[in-house]
């Protein structure tokens, strides 16, 4: 079984993809926009399609889900709230294409795993559908002066809606090259309904308790008790799932939580493919088990994103953990050319809700994300000019600049003489006349103890 996502958005999405790898259901990607839909699903080989309203583009829901019914695929529709108008409507309409897998708002994506292992039934829809649907068949080729015969249109109609339909019991509305409507109704016989109930219930059972060795559990509760950790494993990165938080980890004391999104992971899956992609999410897991110690536990949150439980650690020493997991990547990282893979982490200590301490650390990570990318952004609106230290700078004389100098210290030394050869003279002028002048007395003596210094230092 291939699932591929088309929910739209992108957190759901790694959410779902992780929830599904962790219950070794093969993922086969994810869609973005409608138009590429259809096309995307036969190239990834996927068999089951999880469609959400908020999928992008201009294609109608209802028609993407004709198609995808017509080319023999699954759909997981998640058509929004169940107390919607709108959102049942298209519920409907979507049932009588024989579509009964709804997951209703809010979705988690451990509903959505449990809809991929267990295929509903009409009566697990629990929606009358709508017929009309099913719309009038159009066949391609014919112009408008040919006509088939109402034989032949009326049989390709039951076939294509026999295909669509795939129901225990539905009713459709058939409507021929005439325009002549004729009501068909098919049933499956019981011994076809009992039949897949049974490849259903097999198929839970291998996927529940491993290749159907074991018995099930009589209740949930027996279920979580008697399974050991290693159910909890993510097939993967090896690290523990999302639900072993949710179902076996209880902390106790103080802990510090670390979350951790890779960065630069969507553009590897997109241009280098799903393979890289797992090969690089393969690798950090088990960088991060190999480097972790004692209590601390390491967790797959959902796509990339991962969370590690530090108990009895503090802030300072989780952010010391941090930068080795830093050093550990660098030198175990694949090799994925010019698009590198690092991640940012979000540090929150805790004592008591588990979940709110996530939430707090998820928080700080996309603060930290969001922080870095403005800098980033920032560094080349302006990059910082290159310089060579004066330490390791070539010799070089630069002659003009040194010819400037020159000529400022013979005009410096010129204006000194001046003014030296000025306060002598008037000074010596003064002592001719015997006009009394102290201050250009002590004037000339500056002068001329300036002139013994620099004679002194000159000899």
């Amino acid at each position: 079984m291939r699932v591929l996502i088309a929910t739209g958005l992108e957190e759901l999405d790694g959410s779902i993809s992780g929830e599904l790898s962790s219950r070794n259901i093969e993922v086969a990607g994810e869609c973005y926009y409608r138009e590429g839909l259809l096309s995307l699903t036969k190239d990834r080989g996927a068999d089951v399609v999880v469609l959400s309203l908020h999928l992008p583009g201009q294609a109608d829901t209802v028609d993407l889900v004709k198609e995808l019914r017509m080319a023999g695929l699954r759909v997981i529709l998640l058509p929004g709230r169940r107390d919607d108008k709108k959102a049942v409507d298209l519920a409907r309409r979507a049932v009588a294409l024989g579509v009964y897998d709804i997951v209703w708002d809010p979705v988690s994506p451990e509903t959505v795993t449990y809809r991929v292992l267990n295929p509903a039934t009409l009566a697990d829809a629990g929606l009358e559908p709508d017929e009309a649907a099913v719309g009038e068949v159009e066949v391609q080729g014919v112009s408008g002066g040919a006509r088939r015969e109402k034989k032949d249109i009326t049989g390709l109609a039951r076939t294509i809606l026999r295909f669509l339909g795939k129901s225990r019991t539905s009713e459709a509305t058939i409507c021929d090259s005439e325009g002549q409507i004729e009501e068909a109704q098919f049933q499956a016989g019981r011994r076809e309904e009992e039949l897949d109930r049974k490849e259903i219930d097999e198929e839970y059972e291998e996927n529940a308790c491993g290749e159907g060795r074991c018995e099930l559990p009589s209740s949930v509760s027996e279920f979580k008790d008697d399974v050991p950790d290693a159910f909890y494993r993510d097939a993967l990165t090896g690290c523990f799932t999302r639900r072993y938080l949710l179902e076996r980890f209880s902390p106790t004391g103080f802990y510090t939580v670390v979350f951790i999104d890779l960065d630069n992971f969507k553009p590897v899956n997109d241009i280098l493919g799903h393979e890289m992609g797992d090969g690089v999410l393969a690798a950090f897991g088990k960088m991060l088990v190999e480097n972790l110690k004692g209590r601390d536990l390491a967790v797959r949150w959902g796509g990339d994103e991962f969370v590690l439980i530090l108990p009895g650690t503090a802030r300072a020493d989780a952010e010391k953990v941090v930068e080795n997991l830093r050093r550990e990547w660098k030198h175990c990282a694949p090799d994925t050319g010019n698009l590198e893979v690092g991640f940012s982490t979000g540090i929150s200590e805790g004592a008591r809700d588990l979940q709110a301490t996530i939430k707090e650390a998820d928080r700080l990570m996309y603060a930290e994300k969001r922080s870095r990318k403005v800098k980033e952004a920032w560094e080349k609106s302006h990059p910082r000019e290159l310089y060579t230290p004066l330490s390791t700078r070539p010799a070089r004389v630069d002659w003009a600049t040194l010819k400037q100098a020159v000529s400022l210290a013979f005009s410096i030394t010129a204006v000194v003489v001046l003014v030296s050869a000025v306060v002598w003279g008037m000074d010596w002028t003064a002592q001719m006349f015997g006009a009394h002048a102290p201050v250009l007395h002590e004037a000339a003596r500056v002068v001329e103890e300036f002139w013994r210094t620099v004679l002194a230092g000159v000899l």
